[in-house]
């Protein structure tokens, strides 16, 4: 196939009265039948009239070297479509012994996110070190210089301005000092402007999470999957110590319990609150009595990592509830009858005296007015009677007339006072009354 481009070549240099041509083909090797690539050069010898007495060649087989430059050249051409498509942009950058800079090489992409040409930033490094952010400067050159100076990794994030937009760049590059003083970057910059800006939303909103949840006064603490504290609000800090992340819930346990198999279901996907009262051992070593609502924490694959939950400090309500348990108890049980009210007379609490006395059931009486109980003014004081002078003097006492539900009269040694709050507001009236019928009729 390359026969006749070699006559053709030969011909030519000799008509043309060349001294000399060179020529690319190929041969085949008679032994083996191997396609050969040569490089054929001649040297011509002419006489007086230019006319060709002899002509002296050589062949040299540049099989290999073709063979290189065809891989050189694939190569080469993947490089580059790798470059052109990447979404960052490739360069080599170059410090010289005067501290100028200059690109030997950045690649087209440069223009996709700065604005400006390859060729541009080539011939002159300023049209793109000069966007960097005025605020940003000072950083940048120093951690150059730095990479330089150490022949450090150089990693930078920075800011550049391109038509008024403000965008962020993540640089990487390795230096290498050059035999004439310089030193040579190769490299790469992303934008990761979005990146930025998420990353900002995400601090943002963790600390207003984290602001949130510590001026929480509730406890909130969160354990793993192993019941292993790994996060607490302030409240929980205080309460527990800060020590207590990386220990397990059950260090801080009073006494045994039954905790662990009352959230078990949380930890095995449940998804419902779970409400539990469980002592717990406060810093200070007190034994306190804590309301936990608890529920699961799962991952995007619904896979179980822990649990979170909210107390709150229940110690003094329950110490009152049972102070108050008591003495409902009492009053209860003692014979006379106890009623209080609002300030207009509305029944608030009766004991079991006061309601069986006249027949009636605690939900009958309260929240109606004291006059369900009756009166008889020709005998005793009015209810009306008895709210107003107890309001006005502060206590009361006297007899009064009450019916039954049957219409039965019961005659009452009453004794009433005004209950204060802890400033001395009138908040409630309380009432005492000792039945003295079968007295009154032994009397008569």
């Amino acid at each position: 196939d390359d026969r006749v481009m070699v006559d053709q070549a030969y011909s030519a240099s000799v008509s043309n009265k060349d001294t000399a041509y060179e020529i690319e083909h190929r041969i085949i090797r008679r032994d083996t039948g191997e396609v050969r690539h040569v490089l054929e050069q001649c040297l011509h010898e002419r006489d007086a009239t230019d006319a060709v007495v002899q002509s002296i060649g050589m062949v040299q087989d540049i099989t290999y070297r073709k063979r290189l430059t065809r891989e050189l050249a694939a190569s080469e051409a993947k490089y580059r479509r790798l470059v052109d498509n990447s979404p960052s942009v490739v360069y080599q950058f170059q410090m010289t012994p005067d501290g100028s800079f200059r690109f030997s090489f950045i690649s087209d992409h440069v223009e996709k996110i700065l604005g400006v040409s390859a060729e541009d930033v080539q011939r002159d490094a300023a049209a793109a070190l000069g966007l960097v952010h005025e605020n940003d400067q000072a950083v940048f050159y120093q951690h150059i210089r730095e990479s330089a100076k150490n022949l450090t990794p150089y990693t930078d994030v920075f800011r550049v301005v391109v038509e008024g937009r403000i965008l962020w760049l993540q640089a990487t590059s390795m230096p290498e000092a050059q035999p004439d003083g310089s030193v040579l970057w190769d490299g790469f910059f992303i934008d990761v402007t979005e990146k930025v800006k998420t990353d900002t939303a995400l601090k943002e909103l963790a600390y207003r999470q984290t602001a949130l949840l510590d001026a929480i006064p509730d406890i909130v603490m969160e354990v793993n999957a192993n019941k292993v504290y790994t996060w607490a609000n302030q409240a929980g800090h205080d309460f527990f110590g800060e020590e207590a992340i990386g220990k397990e819930a059950s260090c801080y346990f009073v006494g045994q319990q039954d905790t662990y198999e009352r959230v078990a279901p949380l930890f095995d996907g449940s998804k419902a609150f779970i409400y539990i009262e469980s002592w717990q051992c406060r810093k200070d070593g007190e034994a306190r009595l804590l309301a936990w609502s608890c529920r699961v924490l799962q991952d995007a694959d619904g896979a179980v990592t822990g649990v979170i939950s909210t107390a709150r400090d229940i110690t003094e309500a329950k110490r009152m509830e049972e102070q108050l348990r008591l003495q409902s108890l009492v009053l209860d049980q003692i014979h006379d009858s106890v009623t209080v009210t609002d300030l207009d007379g509305v029944i608030t609490y009766v004991n079991n005296t006061a309601a069986h006395g006249l027949g009636y059931s605690r939900d009958e009486l309260i929240g109606v007015s004291t006059e369900k109980y009756g009166e008889d003014p020709e005998r005793g004081a009015t209810q009306r009677q008895i709210v107003e002078e107890t309001l006005e003097q502060g206590t009361w006492r006297g007899e009064v007339v009450n019916q039954t539900v049957d219409g039965e009269d019961i005659i009452l040694d009453c004794r009433t006072q005004v209950v204060l709050d802890a400033q001395g507001n009138k908040i409630a009236l309380a009432g005492i009354a000792t039945d003295i019928t079968e007295r009154k009729r032994m009397e008569q």
